[in-house]
């Protein structure tokens, strides 16, 4: 598994890629909730996007405390 998450891709490891992802869909969600409140967006993509960050940021922690702690 470690192998997997350190492996590089443009000189970083798996693992940052995959958290930079997670803090872009993030920042995502927020903008969606800012479009909800001036009713550009539909609330439905706002918590949708949630659930995606929350199980992919759990994803992730989960992963890394394997990978550090754990392991």
């Amino acid at each position: 598994m470690a192998s997997f998450i350190f492996y590089p891709i443009l000189g970083m490891p798996l693992a940052i890629w995959f958290g930079l992802a997670v803090l872009l869909l993030l920042l995502a969600v927020g903008t969606l909730g800012y479009l909800v409140g001036r009713g550009k967006a539909k609330i439905n993509w706002h918590i949708n996007m949630a659930r995606l960050v929350i199980v992919l940021g759990l994803l992730h922690g989960l992963v890394m405390f394997y990978v550090f702690v754990i392991k």
